[in-house]
């Protein structure tokens, strides 16, 4: 790369994070700045002019319509834009345009996106745009749980259970990975296989009302009232009731995209799942384990 060539691409960072000052009233050093919104997209439609690859993506991101925004995507994607690649595959995933969803997040994990590995295994795993094939899934799941990605280590540990002796040891490792990385299913998965063994299955039950889990905390106030867990502590089972009614009225937060590739077990985690999904904690000597949740403003704050 020439001189120039530095200077340009050194130029045109600058404008682009000038930009975003602008857009978002922050400075480089956290102070506040006047937000000037128009301003911003000037700065990034120079930019985008002069081929910069992240105006276009703040030009997407931030457009109000949502054809310009597909125009910013296509025009950054050329190029190779991994970014902009998985986001032409949401857009085409809300138009249920499959194909070509699976199109874009195809380039886009080629290129290392892992949210784009994540949705093409969700795609091929459901059957959107071809054939269901699990074991496709499973290669673009494990490539992205590789990266970190909770929802597909999650999403490849379930897929791996029902498999070889093998596979069911890889499962179990997977949703360890998980729940190192906190990640509510996974624990919460971990209590359900648990539970048949008592006492080994409690400590994933405690991480998972504490985690705020709503489903969890139901099913452990429901163990407790119908005499099967002992619960200890300053923490009641009023108090617990009153947490799942104000957990389930919280609005999610998600984006019209991110509830295209969600499992259904996300929806567990803010509305209390059917009580017969959830097995009954066996008596050990015909006594109810103890269970000691800690009572924490933190914990029991919305």
């Amino acid at each position: 790369m020439s001189c120039s060539d530095k200077a340009k691409k050194r130029r045109l960072a600058r404008l682009c994070n000038l930009g975003i000052e602008f857009y978002y009233g922050v400075g480089s050093s956290n102070e506040r700045k006047q937000i000037d919104k128009n301003h911003a997209r000037q700065l990034w439609l120079q930019g985008a002019s002069e081929g910069c690859a992240d105006a276009m993506n703040m030009l997407a991101g931030t457009s109000e319509h949502p054809m310009e925004g597909r125009h910013w995507y296509e025009a950054v994607a050329q190029p190779g834009s991994a970014i902009a690649m998985c986001a032409l595959g949401d857009i085409h995933s809300l138009a249920g345009e499959w194909e070509q969803a699976n199109a874009c997040f195809l380039q886009a994990a080629q290129s290392g996106s892992d949210s784009a590995m994540y949705s093409l295994a969700f795609n091929i795993q459901h059957g959107r745009g071809g054939r269901q094939d699990e074991r496709l899934a499973m290669y673009w799941y494990r490539r992205a749980a590789t990266r970190g990605h909770t929802w597909a280590i999650y999403c490849l540990a379930r897929l791996l259970e029902s498999g070889s002796p093998t596979e069911q040891k890889a499962s179990r490792e997977w949703l360890k990975k998980g729940v190192s990385l906190r990640h509510k299913a996974s624990v919460m998965c971990f209590a359900l296989l648990e539970a048949k063994k008592g006492k080994r299955g409690i400590q994933w039950l405690e991480m998972a009302c504490v985690m705020r889990h709503v489903t969890a905390i139901s099913w452990l106030v429901r163990e407790v009232e119908q005499g099967r867990l002992a619960l200890r502590g300053d923490v009641t089972c009023c108090q617990l009731r009153t947490l799942i009614s104000e957990l389930s009225s919280l609005p999610d937060d998600l984006l019209p995209e991110e509830r295209c590739f969600l499992p259904s077990d996300y929806w567990a985690e803010i509305t209390p799942m059917i009580d017969e999904q959830l097995p009954a904690w066996p008596l050990v000597q015909n006594r109810p384990l103890s269970i000691h949740l800690p009572l924490s403003s933190c914990w029991m704050k919305i």
